[in-house]
């Protein structure tokens, strides 16, 4: 699985995977960034290449149970957060995120 989304790590992980394996990425690369892969070996080793967005979850039906699993105290998701931005410095957090300077950011009022 790559995660990351840095650059390179989806070949890494590509490379890594057995024989029939599969590689999924879940990390957002900076929209320019290309995965360098062997064509030929997709085919031979059988190797299968996806994605998935926020889990590839039905938000209608996977957000409620999320949103009620924190407020009952079973998904500790302020743990995720790197840090907060008051929606005056909502440039500022841009800024962090594209430059990676921040893993989750959270705009508050």
């Amino acid at each position: 699985m790559d995660s990351a989304g840095a650059q390179g790590v989806l070949a890494q992980a590509y490379a890594t995977v057995r024989r029939g394996g599969t590689v999924v990425a879940v990390g957002l690369p900076p929209e320019s960034a290309t995965a360098n892969l062997p064509a030929a070996a997709i085919a031979r080793e059988e190797k299968i290449v996806t994605g998935s967005f926020y889990g590839s979850c039905s938000p209608q039906v996977d957000m409620p149970q999320v949103l009620d699993l924190f407020m009952d105290g079973h998904l500790p998701l302020d743990r995720l957060v790197s840090r907060t931005y008051p929606l005056e410095e909502i440039n500022e957090a841009f800024a962090a995120m594209n430059a990676g300077e921040v893993a989750r950011a959270v705009i508050r009022p």
